[in-house]
């Protein structure tokens, strides 16, 4: 699947540095478990106390970017992407 483009902090496109997004991958994130062991066996679930509701861990979301047109100046771009 293609995309045409990403936007990143509503300032800079992937079209302005002559970057098209080709394939992007989300996963699922996974819940917060939180337990405490029962005198007697067992575990008690303490993951909605606080808040009343499921927390998440942090994911990694990858994008993967094809240049357009833009080989030769590869370094360029990448250099300005990292802020080198």
């Amino acid at each position: 699947m293609a995309y045409a483009f990403a936007v990143f902090d509503n300032e800079m496109d992937t079209l302005d540095w002559g970057l098209m997004l080709s394939s992007v991958s989300i996963p699922l994130p996974t819940a917060q478990i939180i337990t405490v062991p029962i005198p007697g066996g067992g575990l008690l679930d303490l993951s909605e106390v606080l808040t009343g509701r499921v927390n998440f861990n942090n994911r990694t979301v990858t994008l993967i970017f094809d240049a357009m047109n833009a080989y030769d100046e590869w370094r360029q771009i990448s250099a300005s992407l990292s802020g080198c």
